[in-house]
């Protein structure tokens, strides 16, 4: 099963990596003129932020710090087999700053789109199935599984709640809420 879920993140990866590969260098070749590429993402997009999850990236990266200096004095002490113990955590802690460093939300005439980071986590709510959307104040603590829902951020306190049709919530975490909300609002008319 880890298998499994390992070459399915590299192909996502891969496929993700390629399509940016792609669109900056049809950009470089001027095969996509600026202009056209404006008028139908204006059409298409209501709205697009990514907010960058600035506590994750340090404490991630300073506790991956700490681990890589602890397993770098171990060798030196002449204790590799030791360090080993600390280089896996400063592995895992370095591999998750890109995973869940920041957040895109992504608004349509259509749906809205969430994902964190390089995209693992993903979630598509249609506005055909919003019942309302309102700007909601959260604790610190909360985030992942909530009561009756889910709260997607990487930061701060401010969020706008959906409500589905059928009752499951969806917290939406924004550094920018009221314009995320009036997004929402705008295209469920």
């Amino acid at each position: 099963v880890a298998i499994f879920v390992f070459v399915r993140t590299a192909k996502r990866i891969a496929f993700h990596f390629r399509q940016r590969v792609r669109s900056v260098m049809a950009g470089c070749l001027g095969l996509v003129s600026r202009r056209r590429t404006a008028v139908s993402l204006a059409a298409v997009n209501v709205y697009e932020h990514t907010q960058i999850g600035t506590f994750f990236r340090w404490a991630h990266g300073l506790c991956g710090l700490v681990f890589a200096s602890l397993a770098a004095w171990l060798v030196a002490n002449g204790n590799p087999a030791d360090a080993l113990g600390a280089m896996i955590p400063a592995g895992l802690l370095f591999a998750c700053i890109p995973v869940f460093d920041s957040m895109t939300v992504h608004v349509s005439r259509d749906d809205i789109k969430i994902w964190i980071g390089i995209g693992l986590i993903r979630k598509m709510v249609l506005i055909q199935n919003i019942q309302s959307a309102e700007i909601v104040r959260t604790r610190r603590r909360q985030g992942g599984r909530i009561r009756g829902g889910v709260a997607y951020k990487v930061g701060g306190f401010d969020a706008v709640e959906v409500k589905h049709r059928n009752g499951e919530i969806v917290q939406i975490g924004s550094d920018e809420p009221k314009q995320l909300l009036a997004a929402i609002e705008s295209v469920r008319r």
